[in-house]
């Protein structure tokens, strides 16, 4: 289903957290695929503690307790690739791995390139709304699943879908720079504004909050 642990990772993690968690392996098309049920997937989790079931999950390094980082997601699921790249690894290609490693976190932090990311973001979330509607008005009903009168990082989440991969904090803050209440999500007229040119809006159209009777 997938090439290798990377791409595998990728899919699960989908709203690029650094982490996954169980459900995200429960309600992944991975299921379909398997032969056992749901409740014979999590006992063998629960069997091999893969995930931590305390009623409070502790935080280490940007991971909680009860979920799974890449590197063990690789040694669990792919470990004769875990093994093989242990086996063939000297000390000093370690240490030369573990820098770039390093660096490459430190990077990901810094300013320029979360803007960058962000960026791209924006374009390729615009793409896609454009693609698919006509009005603004008939986008913003589409993606309010909830009907609340307003667009959530979770709406748009869910728009883009689970092959995605999405960081959470990037949608986040890209909401947050659209939001002028900085509340994290936008109503209709911050929606519309955002959306600018990219799609035709419909003038006179009054967003109420009770958005399921909207036509």
């Amino acid at each position: 289903m997938y090439r290798g642990p990377e791409q595998a990772y990728a899919a699960l993690d989908f709203a690029g957290k650094g982490y996954m968690m169980e459900g995200d392996i429960l309600s992944s098309p991975i299921m379909g695929r398997l032969r056992y049920g749901r409740q014979d997937v999590q006992s063998c989790f629960k069997m091999l503690n893969l995930f931590n079931h305390a009623s409070q999950a502790a935080m280490r390094d940007g991971v909680p307790s009860n979920g799974m980082a890449y590197n063990r997601f690789r040694e669990t699921f792919f470990p004769q690739l875990h093994i093989l790249q242990e086996e063939n690894q000297s000390d000093e290609d370690r240490e030369v791995f573990e820098a770039a490693l390093e660096f490459t976190q430190n990077r990901e932090t810094q300013p320029e390139v979360i803007e960058k990311r962000i960026k791209d973001l924006e374009k390729h979330i615009k793409a896609k709304i454009a693609n698919n509607y006509f009005q603004v008005r008939k986008a913003f009903l589409a993606l309010d699943t909830d009907f609340d009168g307003f667009i959530t990082v979770e709406d748009l989440l869910r728009y883009m879908g689970h092959h995605e991969k999405v960081n959470f904090d990037d949608m986040k803050k890209l909401i947050m720079d659209k939001d002028p209440t900085k509340t994290g999500r936008l109503g209709y007229t911050e929606f519309s504004k955002w959306m600018g040119g990219t799609i035709h809006q419909t003038a006179g159209f009054y967003f109420r909050h009770d958005s399921s009777k909207n036509p």
